[in-house]
């Protein structure tokens, strides 16, 4: 300053290499992205990390990539913008509430989010059938507590002063990152970091602490919801509850087909019986196909009359050749095509009966199953039937499968003496559900565990997106 005036100076060069760059009019140096000023410019910072935020989220789900891609990206990417700054800058629960509201208009800008679908299911992970994204209230949640856990071990003197003036701003304000901490754990019902309830046990660290609560909290919340909440108690009946969420955690699935399924899980894609009891729309519930039964998702992905010998046979037809592929790739067969026709598959091992009517000594009413393997070197014969069935009714199905073919099975024990005869329902839910079928793949030793897994995925995606096709088609009608 040269007689209260700015007088322009230039770099100043240091050691004859490093420069000081001059600062201009109304800016300020930056250090790790912070303004360095007397008063944060908190306001211009957050407008500029909103702007950077929405941006990168904007190009994440314009992309090409598949649906777990695109969470995995905008945790990783998009989110990550504002990890660094929460335990910096203030931010209020609500200025956080207002953000996500906006991350859920823009995915279902671009089709990743059905506009009637659970917000809650955007952030329960992957494992527990969710989309796996996480919110900015959950990082600055998992922010805050890491930051206070990582202050109260530090033995450096500088680190021990920025807590003791911390706890000196909650004593005299009320308004720190102490009280911020306070606040999360008291709302999660947990422990705080370093307490005499907790100094004497090992436990993992209070970010992964939070994590998990948040997780029971979203999940209890969702089985209250009286819809979106009905396919949660399915997937936590069913006995192959860990196989049930295989498409998701594989991923393969795009960002639209996803958002599908999620909404018609949820049941509120507008079928003519959801626009009259739920948005209160004077119209006849009735199928616009068949004009039978009431339009509901169950009717269309699994009783409709007039898609019964179309759509349902053809996606039957798909998981069936799944099936054979697979069981041909482990046998070492060469299958003929991919779809499923009626034909005879064999080697000097291995014959597959494929979709044909069994000779028997007796009169049987059910002697064509969908596949019937005959290993001649194990002695054994499974007769396969494959079902695509109403997710609530898996189990059930898989019983009337087992029984179905009582008959057959025992005169091909008759015929085959000392033969291991038994049938094997593959059933699999028109929405992914999963019954025992991984049991059922198991016991006929042609699959380990691992290439189990992979045949009950793409059944799973066959199934799946079969029954988006059917959706599609049907509500695309007027």
């Amino acid at each position: 300053m040269e007689k209260g005036k700015r007088k322009f100076i230039g770099h100043l060069t240091l050691d004859g290499e490093r420069q000081i760059q001059e600062v201009e009019q109304g800016g300020s140096y930056r250090y790790l992205g912070i303004a360095q000023v007397f008063a944060p410019i908190t306001l211009t910072t957050k407008y500029r990390l909103r702007r950077k935020f929405l941006g990168r989220l904007r190009a994440v789900w314009r992309s090409l990539l598949n649906a777990k891609q695109k969470a995995i990206s905008t945790n990783t990417r998009a989110t990550a913008v504002f990890q660094y700054y929460f335990g910096i800058l203030q931010w209020g629960t609500s200025e956080l509430d207002r953000l996500d509201c906006t991350v859920c208009r823009t995915i279902s800008r671009f089709h990743g989010h059905h506009r009637n679908a659970s917000i809650l299911r955007l952030y329960i992970t992957r494992m527990e059938g969710g989309r796996g994204l996480t919110s900015l209230q959950q990082v600055w949640e998992q922010s805050v507590a890491s930051l206070y856990e990582n202050l109260i071990w530090q033995t450096e003197p500088w680190l021990r002063g920025v807590l003791l003036h911390q706890q000196w701003k909650h004593a005299q304000f009320k308004s720190s990152l102490i009280q911020e901490v306070y606040t999360v754990f008291h709302r999660h019902g947990l422990p705080l970091p370093g307490s005499e309830r907790e100094s004497t046990i090992e436990r993992p660290t209070a970010a992964r602490m939070v994590r998990a609560s948040q997780q029971r909290v979203l999940i209890e919340t969702l089985r209250r919801k009286r819809i979106h909440g009905a396919h949660r108690h399915t997937l936590e009946a069913a006995e192959g509850r860990y196989d049930s969420t295989l498409w998701l955690r594989y991923g393969k699935s795009k960002a639209e087909t996803e958002a599908l399924v999620f909404a018609a899980q949820d049941g509120v894609l507008h079928t003519n019986k959801y626009r009259r009891d739920v948005l209160r729309q004077d119209i006849d519930p009735a199928c616009r196909l068949c004009h039978e039964g009431p339009e509901t998702i169950g009717h269309i992905l699994s009783c409709c009359p007039h898609s019964l010998w179309k759509s349902i046979k053809l996606r039957h037809d798909r998981v069936l050749a799944t099936l054979i592929k697979h069981v041909g790739r482990a046998r070492g067969l060469e299958i003929p095509s991919t779809d499923a026709t009626s034909t005879t598959v064999e080697d000097t091992n291995t014959k597959l009966w494929v979709d044909l009517t069994i000779p028997t000594a007796e009169q049987i009413t059910e002697r064509r199953p969908d596949l019937v393997i005959h290993l001649k070197d194990e002695k054994v014969i499974w007769v396969v039937d494959v079902a695509v069935s109403w997710d609530p009714l898996v189990a059930e199905r898989e019983l009337e499968k087992t029984a179905k073919y009582r008959d057959l099975m025992a005169d091909l024990g008759r015929r085959y003496v000392g033969w291991n005869v038994q049938a094997i329902p593959v059933v699999i839910g028109s929405l992914g559900t999963v019954g025992g079928l991984r049991r059922f793949l198991l016991i006929t030793g042609i699959f380990d565990s691992h290439n189990a897994e992979r045949v009950v995925e793409e059944i799973q995606q066959a199934a799946l997106r079969g029954s988006a096709q059917m959706i599609r088609r049907q509500l695309s009608m007027r």
